[in-house]
């Protein structure tokens, strides 16, 4: 049982250090895309909005 649970700690540290760099790609995917859209005067294609919480 121990064993499981700092494997499961392991792999959670290893995922959250991934976190940050996976949020920078989305980010400069969106934007890019954004850009395109924008130089094809294409514009309205593009809508971000509010992600609702779901709890």
């Amino acid at each position: 049982m121990f064993f499981k649970r700092t494997e499961k700690i392991i792999n959670d540290i290893a995922l959250t250090n991934q976190v940050s760099m996976m949020k920078r790609t989305t980010e400069v995917f969106v934007f890019r895309v954004k850009a395109m859209l924008t130089v094809n005067k294409c514009l309205e294609g593009f809508w971000m909005g509010n992600l609702k919480n779901k709890d």
